[in-house]
């Protein structure tokens, strides 16, 4: 929680931020990785989840809100945030599928705004996979078991 806490303004703007350019489009905001984990050096990027319904179709328009985001928040606070921004259909096809970014975030994530639960959901689909299936994630140097977290 200490690495939060450091971060406190950054993702409170930031939430402010989508609330503003997305309205009640917004469905949630995770904040995951190294933040979340307690693992975060100086140099660790901010990686954030934003489910947004109704995302522009076209992904060039989808990266300059990407950017957009990214410059504002590098420029403002001398902090980058890593934002992936996608769409409640995306996240649910990709939970069915057992993408493995959401093995990552099963490791360390924070609920920012979860209208509806929708996240908290999705992830309580993921956690039911990881029980069944048992898969081993691995990220650098460090092994995840995470049928054991």
């Amino acid at each position: 929680m200490e690495y939060i806490k450091r971060i406190g303004n950054i993702l409170e703007e930031f939430m402010e931020e989508c609330k503003e350019r997305f309205g009640l489009d917004l469905v949630s905001i995770v904040l995951f990785g190294s933040y979340a984990r307690g693992t975060a050096t100086k140099y660790s990027d901010i990686d954030l989840l934003a489910v947004v319904k109704n995302l522009p179709r076209d992904w060039r328009e989808r990266d300059r809100i990407f950017d957009d985001l990214e410059r504002y928040f590098l420029k403002k606070h001398h902090k980058r945030i890593f934002p992936i921004l996608t769409t409640p259909v995306a996240i649910i096809n990709s939970v069915k599928r057992g993408n493995p970014l959401f093995y990552g975030i099963l490791t360390g994530y924070a609920m920012l705004f979860d209208r509806d639960d929708f996240f908290k959901n999705e992830m309580e689909e993921v956690k039911a996979m990881v029980r069944v299936e048992r898969p081993i994630f691995y990220d650098r140097e460090r092994r995840w078991e995470l049928a054991k977290i």
